[in-house]
């Protein structure tokens, strides 16, 4: 029996639609392969044509009290689900400063949506500002050129860095970092090459329990991280790699006794301490290095790619969202 005409037409339209829809998923699989993958670099400082696909909008996932609680959140990333700018920058040998922006994907471009590749070409970009995503407006800044960090990329990671080598570093407000209070700072870093490198500090240092400094501590080939308050300090040994995410949790007691500090790398606690008596000061904060005095101590020599400060002992399940997205 012979097929009718209306079975061909329908065999010829299947067919058709079935091509579409083959060359279509074969179309996009190379394209969000390239945004994920293409590692492709210009100019010096190695900036991908694409950033990874990681929706990051930490600050639509927080709890009311950790939001409210943040007096700094730096990061490369747009953290509040909306395009925001991120840094501020200026190329080689020049004094225009431009806004650069972030999506929650980690692309970064300027006010016109011109990519940060094409903005900056074969310069490297110096950042004069890291703008604070907690609305405290309390931004990390440098105005003296020679102290800026850059811009840079990390093929590895698929992630833009803040590059503080060669005695690079930013300045916040007095009280940005937590004092006197229960707190969380949780960052990532990539390399840390001083043996004693600062991530962030306040304080008056060489003054005990006056001030509050989180860095790399290698002294001895420990290769840990220290949070120090001159006097009752917070040291963990051999757990320093690239890369790692990590957490200082310190909780407060009403009378500054016997108070329970916590540290967690990449997620997973580590361990805890009991110390008492803090006093700290307000001033010398700062990202990259200690200040004492106007005078940088212990610099990082090294790159972070985020930081979010609390001014509370954030729960777990806040705590994890933010190490997630450091």
């Amino acid at each position: 029996m012979k097929k009718s005409k209306y079975y061909n037409l329908l065999l010829y339209i299947f067919i058709i639609l079935l091509t579409i829809y083959i060359l279509f998923s074969i179309s996009y699989f190379f394209f969000k392969s390239s945004k994920k993958n293409n590692l492709e670099t210009f100019g010096i400082v190695g900036i991908p044509l694409f950033q990874v696909e990681t929706d990051n909008s930490l600050f639509t996932k927080l709890s009311s009290d950790a939001i409210n609680s943040c007096s700094g959140a730096y990061s490369l990333y747009s953290i509040n689900g909306i395009k925001r700018k991120v840094i501020e920058i200026r190329k080689d040998n020049t004094n225009n400063y431009t806004d650069i922006y972030a999506d929650t994907y980690g692309n970064l471009f300027d006010v016109n949506e011109r990519s940060l590749v094409a903005f900056l070409g074969n310069s490297n970009g110096y950042i004069r500002t890291w703008y604070d995503q907690s609305n405290q407006n309390n931004h990390a800044s440098q105005t003296n050129t020679s102290s800026q960090p850059i811009i840079s990329y990390n093929s590895l990671n698929n992630r833009y860095q803040i590059d503080f080598t060669n005695n690079k570093f930013f300045i916040m407000k007095d009280g940005t970092v937590p004092y006197n209070t229960s707190y969380t700072v949780i960052t990532k870093h990539n390399n840390i090459n001083n043996v004693n490198g600062t991530i962030v500090n306040c304080g008056t240092r060489w003054s005990n329990n006056r001030t509050n400094v989180f860095r790399k501590w290698d002294e001895g080939g420990n290769k840990g991280y220290a949070n120090y308050w001159w006097a009752n300090d917070f040291l963990v040994s051999n757990v320093y790699e690239p890369n790692n995410v990590l957490t200082w949790k310190f909780i407060q007691t009403s009378n500054n006794l016997n108070q329970n500090s916590y540290f967690y790398k990449n997620g997973f606690f580590m361990t805890s301490n009991t110390r008492s008596n803090w006093n700290c000061t307000n001033n010398n904060c700062s990202i990259g290095c200690a200040m004492y005095n106007n005078t940088i101590n212990e610099p990082i020599q090294g790159e972070l790619y985020s930081l979010f400060l609390f001014k509370s002992a954030l729960n777990d399940n806040d705590r994890n969202l933010v190490e997630q997205i450091a």
